[in-house]
Formats: structure tokens, sequence, C-alpha cells
């Protein structure tokens, strides 16, 4: 794509629709101007684009009820083997052992 625009008197320049389109740009987004060899660079702003994603899995599955549900299947695992293979602790009660000597 190739375009021809105008600096306005304010020395603003319109891109192109088809331009911000295909780059995915809307009304608000910050773009970084970098001049180089008398070429202009126009990118989206890294931190606008973090600022964009924030929230984005507010609505999704809950990320810390699965690996809590997989955590509880591991030591249900743990605590058939040791059952299995005579006497021990479970992983119940070596994790209860382990928070008694945790700093608080």
């Amino acid at each position: 794509m190739r375009y021809v625009v105008s600096v306005d008197a304010r020395g603003r320049v319109t891109i192109p629709a088809a331009v911000r389109r295909a780059l995915g740009w809307k009304p608000g987004h910050r773009i970084q101007v970098a001049l180089a060899d008398r070429i202009v660079e126009l990118r989206r702003d890294p931190e606008d684009l973090i600022a964009s994603l924030t929230g984005c899995l507010k609505n999704g599955p809950s990320l810390t009820a699965e690996l809590v549900r997989e955590h509880a299947e591991e030591i249900a695992r743990d605590d058939e083997r040791a059952r299995r293979s005579g006497p021990g602790i479970s992983s119940a009660q070596m994790l209860a052992r382990i928070r008694r000597h945790l700093p608080r």
C-alpha cells in the first residue's frame, strides 16, 4: 500500500482508513513516531498494547480453579501411591509439616 497524504496547518497527517484498518488502529490508540535517515516510522506504542489487553481474561474460565483442581487430583494420586506402598505419610501430612516450618 502506498498513499500520498497532506500535512495540515497544525502539522497533522491523516493516516488513510485502509492503513488504520490493516493495522487494527482505533481512535485513542497511542502511536510511536520515530525519525531515522529522513524516514518516518509509525508503530503502535507497546504500553498501549499492554493496556488494551488488561482484563481480557476477566470473563473467561478461572485458571486458578483449574490449578486447584489439578493439584487436588495430584495429591489424591500421591496419597493412593503412598497407601499402596505401605507405611509413610500422605501428601497432606507432608504439606502440613512443611507449613509449620515456613516463616509467618
